[in-house]
């Protein structure tokens, strides 16, 4: 005759498959709200460099009673200066075209891989008696950023 059979402690397969799965989940879950938390810091930085340039755009007009024509008429460094930054590729007043008002437009291009060219936040300056407001918005067309990856308090 067989001896008794010793209870053994200890987890299945099974068990052990199904916590892995949990985890696998769980993980793949806080990567993706990591990986748009990480392109949410990156464009705020962007917006940080155009907050520099829409205080100098308000001091422009509020000095001139109209927008600047570009980054040198704003006081501000040439558009591909700000390259040398981790993410920023470029930021600039827009420049009016040939004979129309200038508009006081600041885009700023962030350096995002992957995203292609769908990389551009603009601050638009609005003009009412005399004071600016400021809309913070992803650039129109091809070029603007995911309203997804743009801050809270820049999706307007």
């Amino acid at each position: 005759m067989i001896g008794p059979r010793k209870h053994l402690k200890g987890f299945t397969i099974i068990e052990l498959m199904v916590v892995l799965a949990i985890i696998s989940i769980l993980a793949t879950i806080a990567l993706a709200a990591y990986s748009n938390f990480m392109m949410r810091a990156k464009v705020s930085e962007g917006l940080t460099f155009a907050t520099e340039a829409k205080t100098a755009v308000t001091s422009f007009y509020a000095g001139n009673a109209h927008f600047p024509d570009g980054n040198t008429q704003a006081g501000l460094p040439e558009p591909g200066s700000y390259a040398k930054f981790k993410h920023i590729s470029w930021l600039k007043v827009e420049e009016p075209a040939s004979g129309d008002p200038a508009t006081g437009i600041i885009t700023v291009s962030i350096k995002i891989p992957g995203i292609g060219i769908k990389n551009e936040l603009q601050l638009v300056p609005i003009a009412q008696d005399g004071r600016l407001t400021w809309e913070c918005r992803p650039a129109p067309g091809a070029t603007g950023i995911a309203t997804v990856r743009v801050p809270p308090n820049c999706r307007g």
